[in-house]
This record gives C-alpha cells, sequence and structure tokens, in this order.
C-alpha cells in the first residue's frame, strides 16, 4: 500500500485500487452517469497527490508540480480538464475493447492527440543499459503526470494484459492475473471484506422455515 496524503482534514481518500496506472485513474470516477456519481480528482493538487500515491511522480516532482499550480493557476485549470477528458477517453476506449465493440472515431481521434503530446517530450537515446526512450523538456511541465498515464495506457493498451481486465461488483476495474482466473475482487482487504460481510449478514437476517 502506498503512502497516503490526506489533503485539508478530509479523510475519504482517492481510491488506488486497480493494479496499473491507467486502471486506477479510470477508477477515480465511481458511478458514471448515476445520481451517485463521484469524482475523486477534482483540482490539480487532487491530481498530483494521486499521481504521487501510485507512483507516477516522485516526491520532487510532486514537490514542483505542487508549487507550479500555486503560481500558474489557470494553466492548472486546463489540465484538470484535459485530464478529465483523458480519463473518459480511456474508459471508454477499454469498455469497447472489453466488450468487443467498435471503438468511436472521435473517441480514437482524442487517444491520438493526447499520444502525440506526449510523444513530443520523448526521446531515442543511449544510456547504460543501452538505446532507452527517456522523457525530455519535462522540467516544470505540469502536464508531464497526464503525459506519463498516456503512455502506460499506451503500453497497456497493445499488450497481451488486456485480457486479464475483470470489472469488480464495486465498479473497479482491475487485472485478475491469478493461475485459475479466481480472483473476484478489485481489493480482497476492503472491497471483498465488505462484500463478504454483507453476504454474512443477510444470511442471518433471512427468516427460519420451520419444516413440516
Amino acid at each position: 500500500m502506498p503512502k497516503r496524503i490526506g489533503r485539508y482534514g478530509t479523510t475519504d481518500l482517492c481510491p488506488i485500487e486497480g493494479d496499473i496506472p491507467v486502471l486506477q485513474f479510470i477508477n477515480t470516477h465511481k458511478n458514471r452517469g448515476t445520481a451517485q456519481a463521484k469524482n475523486y480528482l477534482k483540482n490539480y493538487d487532487d491530481f498530483i497527490t494521486w499521481c504521487y500515491e501510485v507512483q507516477l511522480v516522485d516526491q520532487d516532482d510532486y514537490n514542483i508540480l505542487e508549487a507550479e499550480s500555486y503560481c500558474f493557476v489557470q494553466m492548472a485549470t486546463g489540465i484538470v480538464n484535459q485530464m478529465i477528458l483523458a480519463r473518459e477517453m480511456l474508459h471508454e476506449l477499454i469498455y469497447c475493447i472489453m466488450r468487443d465493440e467498435p471503438v468511436h472515431p472521435i473517441t480514437l481521434s482524442d487517444f491520438n492527440s493526447f499520444n502525440e503530446a506526449a510523444n513530443k517530450h520523448l526521446s531515442f537515446e543511449m544510456t547504460a543499459y543501452g538505446l532507452r526512450e527517456v522523457w525530455i523538456n519535462i522540467e516544470e511541465e505540469m502536464a508531464y503526470p497526464l503525459w506519463k498515464l498516456i503512455k502506460d495506457a499506451a503500453t497497456f493498451l497493445t499488450s497481451a494484459d488486456l485480457r486479464f481486465i475483470k470489472r469488480c461488483h464495486c465498479g473497479n476495474l482491475y487485472l485478475d492475473k491469478t493461475k485459475n482466473k479466481i480472483r473476484r475482487y478489485c481489493n480482497p482487504l476492503t472491497c471483498g471484506s465488505a462484500l463478504r460481510s454483507k453476504q454474512y449478514y443477510l444470511r442471518g437476517t433471512r427468516p427460519i422455515v420451520k419444516s413440516e
């Protein structure tokens, strides 16, 4: 479990279930399309805090980006709008793939646009480990965490791991890589425990039917 950061005294922390960043990102919007819908990433501070918790950015990046958001409020707001668009685009894209449905051209166009923006800050360079793709010109770039999310998503969406996606009863997406595909919950310690407790309670409240 990563270190959690409580903001402004709230105990309603952003969920981090999902196993990989792209699914964790999608899971930060609960109950889409219902009266109970809840967006956990309401501002730039929420976004970079979540990025730090799921290890998309390190402590130094977090500190710099937090300071930048106070200096460039309008820019931070613009990135939040992009983040929301990217999250819903990824949600639509992954659900279409899961259901083997056609992806809308606008969704695919949006994904390509985000990917192109991220690619402008990537370059192949020789490192101690050979040729590697590295980030360039990202110092104090407030959109950097979003670019990282998009590139992580692109890697995942073109991998064989897509077949491991499952949807939990709570609505969260997660990866089931167990040997026999027997994982049932996004988080067995919280979501799984809550469901088992509810089932236990319901069993205990059922009327006893006496046999004749």
